[in-house]
């Protein structure tokens, strides 16, 4: 774990929420999570023509990986990796009926994990609030990434209002979990991404992110996110970020630029 620096963050506390993950991550009326709903739609379509290989790092219960493999039809090869049993039983289990793609299920810490093998879809999605060091994660995704490939990256933006005052709030109580998560800037991101030839092609917002409205009125956060998905696209909480490698030809453009 020194690697990413996880904190208390230890397999057993994501094998106790396991069972809670997967209800997160379904659609849920009551409006709470709905986040996480909105977050596999987008992925599942950006991703629909990436393919053949396929890697899920820190893959949870296999929601969103379900939900991917369902709607692209030219991933073959598919990779899974987390670092909590249950995790991958889950997903194991969630993936079962996909007879004709070759899975993979690996039990490992992320910064562990070590493959010669280059893919041309990789997914980062709810990982980095768990990790302090980035830049080790970055590291990682480039190594594992055909020349060719695209990483999905998702993160919660540190600066944006509604993130300041969820973070001033946390900071106040006694949230036993509160000092467990990481925030990272969306620039610190970008000048990590490009120091190690990334760059980005696209990005998607989501979720308007009102502090606690989740949690104090579901119903009322549901219609708000809802009716407003319009501005989440543009100002959400939430991004999602389409990575790829800089061509060679970027970089010599970039370089006579400056």
């Amino acid at each position: 774990m020194k690697k990413f620096n996880l904190k208390k963050k230890k397999p057993f506390y994501f094998d106790k929420i396991a069972k809670t993950y997967q209800k997160n991550l379904s659609f849920n009326k009551s409006g709470k999570y709905i986040e996480f709903f909105h977050r596999k739609i987008i992925l599942a379509k950006i991703s629909k023509n990436c393919g053949p290989r396929y890697l899920d790092l820190g893959c949870g219960d296999g929601t969103i990986s379900k939900h991917i493999l369902a709607k692209n039809k030219k991933i073959k090869e598919a990779t899974f990796v987390d670092f909590s049993a249950t995790m991958i039983k889950l997903i194991k289990k969630s993936t079962k009926s996909f007879h004709s793609l070759k899975k993979k299920y690996i039990l490992a810490d992320i910064s562990k994990f070590k493959t010669k093998q280059k893919y041309n879809l990789i997914i980062a999605v709810g990982i980095c609030g768990h990790i302090i060091h980035l830049e080790n994660l970055i590291k990682i995704l480039k190594k594992n990434l055909d020349p060719n490939g695209k990483i999905l990256f998702q993160y919660t933006k540190k600066n944006h209002l509604f993130s300041i005052i969820y973070r001033f709030i946390m900071s106040k109580k006694t949230y036993h979990n509160y000092e467990e998560y990481s925030w990272h800037s969306t620039k610190m991101i970008i000048k990590k991404l490009q120091k190690h030839n990334l760059k980005i092609q696209k990005r998607y917002n989501y979720k308007i992110g009102i502090p606690f409205l989740d949690f104090f009125s579901p119903k009322i956060n549901y219609f708000i996110e809802k009716k407003f998905q319009l501005f989440g696209r543009y100002l959400g909480t939430e991004t999602i970020m389409v990575i790829i490698n800089e061509k060679k030809t970027d970089k010599v453009l970039a370089d006579n630029n400056n």
